[in-house]
């Protein structure tokens, strides 16, 4: 018989689990009541803490000036901005502040009158605060917890009043640095303007010129280039300073500003693709593991959206780059035409051609002199006026008196209920999942691919003390009617008890089984053939006769002579005897089949409580020369593998393995419920009462027949 574990695997039901969980049930009730005393203990030992909270309306703000007043578009949405205020909040700069003019660092502390070091007040602080966006609106919340109600809505209001402060100022100062580049500018230019009057002046005074006529073509032409050449100029110096403080923003404030233009349609659409992706991402983390496939391909939805974005992000900056460059070479084209123009009319009369070039300069400089000059007055109101674009829309009041927010003690008990169940059974499968043991019939006839002959419980001791009416008897008698249908089919009349380890069961499993055998009337003769640890006369509780199989070997006795009675009717016991001598001459093929030879003649049927089958080649040479093998497996043991090996181990030797035995089983443990629903039977209360009764008859026919087992044995002794 050739066996392979791994193509055995069955696939698992619904029950099986649920079948696991019952055997578990200790560990699962241990887990789910460990963790829920805890956790309930932990919530009551908590120290309650009230909530306040308060809301801001923050409107998206365009991080740039409008020099040039560029038409702009308010963007719709922008994850990226309210990430970056739920930071600047929760950051050193507004906790630093707040901690600074509420005097936190001693009202944060355990006592009042040792205060906390600043870091650790910041760090107290920000773990007593959560900022979130409210309904998906551009509301943020600021919500702030401790034992005192009426500091954490003090604490709540404190933190909106610095943000918004701070937002102000930066506010201020973004204003501030763009009216200074304004006012640079335009002293600049007021002082070419200057110089340019001046020049005219002068040319005016030293030619005598009181008034220019002629040359009206000459000047159209050159008040076209003029034109042109202040366009350009002003086109390229827009886009300069706009490149310029592009490139002193974050790249979160580029994001916004660029989206403000609402020129880049494309930039938009992946913007609302990245929000989809972490808005999903978000979601999905709610449900899953971060390890869980779905998780994985989410975030690697965002990635790929950032860096599309990214890269949208720098082609536009390259296009503005771009479109600063070609402007700046057409200015610079322009002049070189304006400047080829001029040359041209240098044939023209010195004195008109250098008036009209003046009054040309004069004409460019007033005009972006008068540009800038309006540009700054709009900068300096916008800079007098507190716009801000952070609103206190609700203030924080303190909780009422009694109402906490955290513990949530229902809440708190009722997951950890949820978590003790599902740690239990998760413990329950992973202790199961180790268990590698032989614990079920199925393991022996999925695993081993052997019959089940008999399933014997835990915990039974000699079957002559409870007698033939009990439960545990009735486990050996389903045992023996199995074993009669083997030795039915194939004349079996000496069979080896092994087992594959110490400790499986397989000398109680012998004598149990022999005095059933022997109850239904057939001779039955147990041999003590495990030489070097021999216990067949411990578990009938009878000292060790002197004589035996050692004696056998010496050549001193005959087996007859040395055969014990035990007691029960029909069973005798051949013992090993004292002494020592060679195990090999013992268990050498000739004289085991001599030994079985004899011995068959005078009884029914003779059982060998053998050594482990595995390590020990006695048991091999005995499996190969009976008629067969019975296998005792102990309940929760020994791994599998032993299993295995030892079946492995009577097939090498060309044993006949007519079955096994799973011994020492917990019926209430493992899923035996024909098995103990029919021994719960047999142990009724009238059922037992008749047993009783039946026992004692029996033991009074046992007393007649001892003289008649004296006169049998001499009847064998005059036959040999």
């Amino acid at each position: 018989m050739e066996i392979n574990i791994k193509d055995n695997v069955k696939e698992l039901h619904f029950l099986d689990y649920w079948k696991i969980i019952k055997k578990r049930i200790d560990v699962v009730l241990a887990a789910f009541f460990i963790i829920v005393m805890t956790t309930t203990v932990i919530t009551f030992m908590m120290t309650p803490v009230y909530m306040s909270s308060t809301k801001l309306l923050v409107e998206k703000q365009r991080p740039e000036i409008n020099v040039f007043n560029s038409q702009q578009v308010l963007d719709t949405y922008d994850p990226y901005y309210y990430q970056t205020q739920y930071e600047i909040i929760q950051g050193k700069g507004v906790l630093t502040e707040v901690i600074k003019q509420l005097d936190l660092e001693r009202k944060l502390a355990p006592q009042d009158d040792v205060p906390l070091p600043h870091e650790k007040a910041i760090e107290a602080l920000r773990g007593s605060i959560e900022v979130q966006q409210y309904r998906n609106t551009n509301i943020l919340e600021v919500i702030v917890y401790n034992k005192n109600r009426f500091l954490a809505a003090e604490i709540a209001n404190k933190i909106a009043e610095v943000y918004q402060g701070q937002r102000l100022k930066f506010r201020r100062q973004e204003v501030s640095h763009a009216v200074d580049k304004l006012r640079n500018e335009l002293d600049s230019m007021r002082e070419s303007l200057n110089e340019s009057e001046v020049a005219l002046e002068k040319v005016k005074k030293e030619k005598n010129l009181s008034f220019v006529q002629g040359f009206n073509i000459d000047k159209q032409q050159l008040s076209e280039f003029n034109a042109d050449y202040l366009k350009a100029k002003t086109e390229r110096l827009e886009k300069e300073v706009k490149l310029n403080q592009f490139k002193k923003l974050t790249d979160d404030e580029k994001l916004h500003a660029i989206a403000v233009e609402g020129n880049y349609p494309n930039l938009s659409v992946l913007k609302n693709t990245l929000a989809e992706a972490e808005i999903e991402l978000s979601a999905l983390r709610e449900q899953y593991l971060e390890k869980h496939p779905q998780i994985l391909e989410a975030q690697s939805r965002v990635e790929e959206a950032k860096k599309k974005l990214a890269a949208e992000i720098k082609g536009i900056m390259n296009g503005l780059e771009t479109e600063y460059e070609v402007a700046k070479v057409r200015e610079e084209t322009l002049q070189k035409v304006l400047e080829n123009a001029k040359e041209e009319l240098k044939e023209l009369d010195d004195k008109e051609l250098e008036y009209i070039r003046l009054e040309r300069e004069v004409e460019t400089n007033k005009s972006m002199y008068m540009l800038l000059k309006q540009n700054l007055k709009e900068q300096d109101v916008v800079e007098d006026l507190p716009i801000t674009n952070v609103e206190i829309i609700e203030r924080a009041v303190p909780a009422l008196e009694g109402i906490y927010a955290k513990p949530n003690k229902k809440l708190n008990i009722i997951i950890s209920i949820l978590v003790g169940l599902i740690v239990g059974m998760g413990l329950a499968f992973f202790i199961e999942y180790l268990d590698i043991s032989v614990k079920t019939i199925n393991d022996v006839e999925q695993y081993l691919q052997l019959p089940i002959l008999g399933v014997i419980p835990q915990k039974v001791g000699l079957l002559i003390k409870e007698g033939p009416f009990s439960a545990n008897y009735e486990a050996y008698r389903i045992l023996r009617t199995n074993i009669e249908f083997c030795r039915q089919k194939k004349q079996i009349k000496s069979i080896m008890v092994t087992s594959g380890g110490v400790g499986e069961g397989k000398t109680t499993s012998v004598v149990n089984l022999a005095i059933t055998i022997a109850h239904s009337g057939e001779r039955v003769l147990i041999i003590e053939s495990d030489l070097r640890r021999p216990n067949v006369y411990r578990m009938l509780e009878v000292d060790p006769p002197d004589e035996g199989i050692v004696d056998v070997i010496s050549n001193k006795k005959s087996y007859l002579d040395v055969i014990q009675p035990t007691g029960v009717k029909n069973l005798d016991y051949l013992p090993c005897g004292k002494g020592t001598v060679d195990l090999n001459s013992f268990f050498e093929a000739k004289n085991v089949q001599e030994m079985i030879s004899l011995l068959t003649k005078h009884y029914d049927l003779i059982m060998f409580d053998s050594p482990p089958i595995m390590g020990i080649s006695d048991s091999s040479i005995l499996a190969r020369e009976v008629d067969g093998v019975l296998l005792v497996l102990g309940y929760r043991r020994f791994p599998k593998e032993v299993a295995y090996r030892a079946v492995k181990a009577i097939e090498n030797a060309d044993g006949n393995l007519i079955g096994a035995v799973l011994n020492e089983v917990n019926l209430k443990r493992e899923d035996y419920f024909y098995y103990r629903h029919n021994y719960r039977y047999y142990q009724g209360q009238g059922y037992f009462e008749r047993s009783k009764q039946k026992t004692a008859e029996k033991s009074v026919d046992d007393a007649g027949e001892s003289s008649d087992r004296n006169d049998n044995k001499q009847e064998m002794k005059s036959s040999v």
